[in-house]
């Protein structure tokens, strides 16, 4: 019995490290101290010290102050660890820096408005009208709410009035999703899009 004890307590302690190791392989290494998040919305590109923000996606930076510039747009910007940010040209001159929720529950998918138009304010609804899923965000700004994951035809509305609609989408738990408004007049556009971060090499 003694011999059988010990031979298992070898097996054991040999698998562990495979084992270990092939943990590791299944999740991102954790992102550093410091670690922010910065996406760009926009015509262009731009570079945030020697990072490229020319895709949509979150690229991960570190905390601190950064000066960014587009033609003779200039900004000042000061990003704190552990948060996400839209930094957009749209809808203005000058470049517009925007703190963005986080999805606290991940049972719920999570839907964001943004409003880079020139209307003063701007809903989310059910395309049929019967729901108001986010309410009055102004110009240069967001709004969001929580929502279950589940098939859903979306449009952006002013007072009631719809001005644009989204194609029909599957919301998955645990996502976010951003509705980004442009345009001025009556040429109001929305594009949909599912949120994502770069992953770490």
């Amino acid at each position: 019995m003694l011999h059988w004890l010990k031979f298992t307590l070898v097996l054991l302690l040999v698998g562990t490290p495979a084992m270990a190791a092939e943990d590791e392989g299944l999740y991102a290494p954790p992102p550093p101290a410091g670690a922010t998040w910065i996406r760009y919305i926009g015509e262009g590109s731009l570079s945030l010290k020697d990072v490229s923000l020319t895709e949509r996606e979150y690229r991960q930076v570190m905390q601190g102050r950064y000066t960014v510039s587009q033609h003779s747009a200039v900004a000042n910007i000061a990003l704190e660890a552990g948060k996400y940010y839209t930094l957009s040209s749209l809808g203005g001159r000058s470049l517009n820096l925007l703190t963005d929720p986080t999805l606290e529950n991940r049972a719920r998918a999570m839907l964001v408005l943004y409003n880079f138009t020139d209307k003063p304010a701007l809903d989310l609804i059910t395309a049929d009208g019967e729901l108001k899923v986010i309410e009055g965000v102004t110009v240069q700004a967001n709004g969001s709410r929580m929502v279950q994951p589940i098939n859903v035809k979306l449009a952006v509305a002013i007072n009631g009035q719809v001005i644009t609609e989204l194609n029909e989408l599957q919301l998955q738990r645990g996502e976010t999703y951003s509705i980004i408004a442009a345009g001025t007049g009556d040429a109001i556009t929305a594009e949909l899009m599912q949120n994502t971060t770069e992953q770490p090499d």
